[in-house]
């Protein structure tokens, strides 16, 4: 969700916009809304009467529609919208572009049918909603066709114009979690927004308009469960952003969108209210189940799952035969999707590696490093090799496998979570935040009887470059080169604390530098690195006391040195996690 284009719209813009929408379009609203019901009464005829029949409230509800797209419209226009192009139908990443929107729009269909289905069929099974089917079958199937036909349209509108218009532009302006929110809370209000039937009656224009502008916002407090619906739909709306947010486009949203409308739709079609039903504080009375505490569970529930899970981990492309292979076979090749052809031909001209060693000997000790020399030219360069890991690189490309260990922490490897997976995955992330990383390529897991046993991940080599520690130790005495890497090297650790991550390891070690230009640096161990959105100033200094040891070991501790640091790194982190010297 970010964007090159700086919008020129200002917060106070959009809060005073916000203010006339509430004060002078609502208010026009309610009186174009008089207008159209005086001239149904006046007029008569077969569209008279259907406004008439469809009722006042539901009229008043469209006039609001059309003054919110008018208000939406100034809105986007000083906002830098970029036209019907920028709703979210497509995204510019072309890693993100593989899955076809149809698959998307089924995908959130079926979840939508799971999870709103399980809160409507216990309601049913609890006994506050009762089966009650009027009409043939034929009738009630042919209802329930024209129901989904409603729910395609509403969950496509509505996904359009407030997560792939509004959202998407407020995550322009702040970040996608605030967006989330803040449009959230809109969609939420916008269901309460409803003049009473009573309002409407009157003689003079001036005085029911009037009424009507001021029982919209008095109808709002008068809501059954006010406060459990307001949430519930704000919890809606924030679930469907993730979804726009981990997917990059509003299919997954518009099928979500769908699945419980239909159901909704659905569940009041054939079904009807029990009052004396025990369970109804718990499951609520309404039809859409948004004064349901069920609703609640069930909605914090997919938040945390989506965010939890996070999506487009690469696409599975490649499956290892023996022959292709020989030590690797039966698992699956999860490839960044613009990657494929290059990952592709690397594993055609990859020649097999050489299995580590069964005895107790693993990478790290003595033997280990002298027969990874040896491999150094049939399987490439040995970058690194300790306990459970090795890193090779060879035709521009660095693999890097993980394996168990002797011990407990050998037992612990085939249960925990995939760590060239979660790499895979903060580096996408980091990129994403102009953190500089090697593009990720690939990452698999080999399991045995469902347990893994090893974690290969692939990532582009980094060419004309080094370890920021071989440069260093040459301990050049130019001060303002040896000032200019410094302040490379703050702004580096900075950016990740800027952009919600921490780096528990990011020691000189694990940074590369250009040979030709060493100020250019790049992150190349992502093992250490979290999101935590927010960084506490302690979590901060456990980073930048990491980063103060290393360089105090490589000799690069002195005032200067320290000075330049931290004048690149104050100038980009909030005050409050600013420092003139790494913790001691």
């Amino acid at each position: 969700m970010h964007s090159p284009s700086k919008p020129v719209i200002s917060l106070w813009q959009v809060l005073v916009l916000a203010g006339l929408f509430l004060t002078a379009g609502i208010w026009l609203a309610s009186a174009l809304s008089v207008l159209i019901m005086n001239g149904a009464h006046a007029w008569g005829g077969v569209a008279g009467a259907y406004l008439i029949e469809e009722g006042a409230d539901k009229v008043m509800r469209r006039c609001l529609l059309g003054f919110s797209i008018a208000f939406l419209m100034i809105f986007l226009w000083r906002a830098g919208w970029r036209g019907w192009k920028d709703c979210g139908f497509t995204t510019a990443d072309p890693n993100w572009s593989w899955r076809p929107w149809y698959a998307g729009v089924l995908n959130g269909m079926i979840l939508g049918i799971l999870t709103m289905g399980v809160v409507g069929s216990i309601t049913i099974l609890a006994g506050i909603h009762r089966l009650y089917i009027t009409g043939s079958l034929t009738s009630t199937l042919i209802k329930g066709l024209a129901l989904l036909l409603s729910a395609l349209v509403v969950g496509f509108f509505e996904e359009t114009v407030v997560r792939g218009i509004l959202f998407r532009v407020l995550a322009r302006i702040w970040r996608a979690w605030p967006a989330a929110v803040l449009s959230s809370l809109v969609f939420a209000v916008a269901h309460f927004i409803e003049p009473s039937q009573e309002a409407f009656i009157g003689t003079s224009f001036l005085s029911v308009t009037n009424a009507v502008f001021v029982s919209t916002f008095t109808m709002f407090w008068k809501t059954p469960s006010l406060a459990l619906q307001f949430i519930n739909l704000s919890l809606l709306g924030i679930v469907l952003c993730a979804f726009v947010i981990r997917t990059q486009t509003i299919w997954l949203s518009i099928g979500a969108h769908v699945g419980w409308v239909w159901m909704i739709k659905l569940h009041g079609l054939i079904t009807m209210f029990y009052p004396p039903a025990p369970l109804v504080p718990w499951l609520g009375k309404r039809n859409d189940f948004m004064d349901s505490i069920l609703a609640t569970v069930m909605l914090t529930g997919l938040l945390i799952w989506i965010v939890t899970r996070t999506a487009n981990c690469g696409r599975p492309l490649y499956r290892q035969h023996r022959r292709q292979w020989p030590r690797r076979h039966g698992w699956m090749w999860h490839v960044l999707p613009s990657e494929a052809t290059r990952f592709s031909d690397w594993l055609a001209c990859t020649p097999a590696q050489a299995p580590w060693p069964s005895s107790g000997r693993r990478p790290g000790s003595p033997a280990r490093d002298s027969q990874a020399q040896a491999e150094t030219s049939s399987s490439g360069r040995v970058l690194k090799a300790y306990a459970g890991c090795r890193v090779t690189a060879q035709a521009g490309m660095v693999l890097k496998e993980y394996r168990p260990v002797n011990g407990w922490r050998g037992w612990r490897f085939g249960f925990r979570p995939s760590r060239t997976r979660r790499a895979f995955l903060m580096g996408r992330r980091l990129a994403d935040c102009g953190i500089p990383t090697p593009t990720p390529i690939a990452w698999a897991i080999e399991r045995r009887f469902g347990l893994r046993r090893v974690d290969h991940g692939i990532t582009a080599e980094i060419e004309q470059a080094e370890p920021l520690t071989a440069w260093l130790q040459r301990q050049t005495t130019d001060p303002v080169m040896r000032a200019s890497v410094m302040r490379a090297y703050g702004q580096l650790t900075a950016a990740f604390h800027h952009n919600g991550f921490f780096n528990r390891d990011l020691k000189h070690e694990n940074v590369l530098c250009a040979i030709a230009d060493p100020r250019q640096l790049w992150v190349v161990d992502l093992d250490g690195v979290r999101w935590r959105g927010w960084i506490t100033r302690r979590r901060a200094a456990r980073d930048l006391r990491r980063v103060g040891l290393s360089l105090a070991s490589a000799g690069w501790s002195s005032d200067p040195d320290v000075a330049a640091f931290f004048d690149a790194y104050n100038a980009v982190v909030p005050a409050r996690l600013r420092r003139k010297a790494f913790p001691g």
